[in-house]
Formats: structure tokens, sequence, C-alpha cells
């Protein structure tokens, strides 16, 4: 599989205002509604302020205001047709202004094919909506268990695309092999730092009740651990076991237990199933 991670330039800031509107008005949206959208993007001001010094008043004369849930609105109606442009067999991933698209296959070169093609069009898309793909934070990678691959060139406009072992996507790093390893050593760096805040609380004289303390964790770091469990739980049991000593340290400090203490009886005492138990549980919730 072949997948490339496009990145809209500016994307908030260079949303075509006529364009919008004309959108709208194709969708049967008229009167005090498009009146109140047309003068919430026209005649936008704004300052800069620093302590007690504040700038020129400036016109924002392109995009739409960064902050305001209207203007996440006004942007997806922007890349609505987006997705049009993005035919089978190519499948696309679009959140906000992140933009993916992949095609599974066997022929290397049938992909790549249907690739540029697809490319091709976004560029063409991108000129008549008024947006850029940045061509150096667009990134390919290829998931695949052959060794010794051979990669193909993808061009967006006339820049070559490079290509990366690792992407990210909507927090989950996903490698070319699909280990999942980098993802869970990232997950486990980030909830050893949240980890201090909970050790920090359980000081023996004036630290936090044990129930408090527990409820902490679960909120601070459990909640890290069990992100995209539903993804990388079907992967290498070693590997996974990488994020066990993050789960019995926080339920450690939560209840002030010593370092000798066994780990079953920590998750006894707290009610916490091991992780890899919690990851089948919240697999079939899902």
């Amino acid at each position: 599989m072949i997948l490339i991670s496009l990145d809209l330039q500016k994307a908030y800031d260079t949303v075509w205002r006529h364009r919008v509107i004309d959108l709208l008005k194709k969708w049967n949206i008229h009167g005090n509604m498009i009146r109140y959208l047309i003068n919430f993007l026209y005649l936008r001001t704004f300052q800069i302020k620093i302590r007690d010094h504040t700038s020129n008043t400036f016109t924002l004369e392109n995009g739409v205001s960064q902050g305001s849930p209207l203007s996440v609105f006004l942007f997806q109606t922007a890349i609505n047709n987006l997705p049009d442009i993005i035919t089978n067999p190519i499948k696309p991933i679009i959140f906000a202004d992140d933009t993916h698209i992949y095609i599974r296959g066997n022929s290397i070169s049938s992909m790549t094919k249907i690739l540029q093609n697809c490319l091709n069009d976004l560029s063409k898309w991108c000129l008549s909506a008024c947006f850029i793909f940045s061509p150096e934070k667009t990134k390919c990678i290829i998931f695949s268990n052959r060794r010794n691959i051979t990669k193909p060139t993808f061009f967006l406009d006339a820049t070559v695309l490079p290509y990366v072992e690792n992407i990210t996507i909507l927090g989950l790093t996903f490698d070319s092999k699909l280990t999942w390893k980098p993802h869970i050593l990232k997950t486990k760096k980030s909830a050893y730092k949240s980890l201090k805040v909970i050790k920090t609380l359980s000081h023996i004289e004036w630290g936090g009740q044990s129930s408090i303390l527990l409820n902490l964790y679960r909120s601070l770091v459990r909640s890290k651990l069990d992100y995209g469990s539903i993804c990388f739980g079907n992967s290498d049991l070693n590997i996974t076991k990488i994020l066990d000593p993050v789960h019995n340290t926080g339920i450690r400090y939560s209840i002030g237990a010593f370092k000798s203490s066994p780990i079953t009886s920590l998750l006894a005492i707290t009610g916490e199933p091991p992780l890899q138990f919690r990851r089948i549980k919240l697999s079939l919730k899902y």
C-alpha cells in the first residue's frame, strides 16, 4: 500500500471568500443567514497586543478568522468537493486541513500511475479553489513486508515528494512495517511525563488521597495508553508490553505502594485490569 500525506499551506488564511459565498448560495442558503455569513467574512480587522502596546489595525483581506466555530464550517465548505476529485481505487482520509490518499495493490507501476494522475488532478483543484498543497510538508510512505522494494517517484507540480519510514495520522504513528513500535515508544515517553504529576501529588505528608490520584492517573496517563489501542492491540505482544511498566508505575504512585509490591496485588486492590485485557475490552466496545 502507498500512502501520500498532503498538507494545505496556510489553510484557513487562504480560503477564497467569494467562492465560499457562491457555494453557499448554490446550496440554497439565502436571506438573513447568507447576509450574516457575508458580514462575518468581510470587513474584518485585527490587532496585535503585547502587554500594554497595541499595533495598528489591519484588515483581513482573505481567509477566515481562526478560533470561531463558524470558521470551521466555512473552511469545510471550501474543501467540500475535494473528495470528489479522488476517485476509486484511491481512498481519501480527510480531517480538517489534513488530507491523506492511499491505494492498495500488488503492482507498483500501476499504483504509481494512478496516484500520480490523482496528484495532478489535486493540483488542478488547488488552482480552481485557490488553495496550495505544500510540497515541503507532503510525504510518501510504502506499507509492505517486502525487502528492498523499489520506491517510485511522485511529483507535486514540479517537486519530487520525499519518502519517510514513519508517518503520524491523528496522533497515531504508522511505520512502514506496521509493527507499531515507534508509536508505542512515543506513547511511553509522553505517558512518563504525565506520571511526574502523579508522583509529585503522591507525597507522604501532604499528598492527595488514593482515590483522587487514581482518577488522575486514569485521566492523564491511562487515556494516552488507551488511545489507538484498537489499532495496535493485535501487534506483537513483546512490543505492546513496553507500556506495561507505565501502567504499573502509575497505579503504584496512586496508592502509595512499595516498589517491591506484587503487580497482581496492585491490580487487585485498584480494580484495574492488565493493559492486554483492557485493549480486548475496548476492541469489543468499538
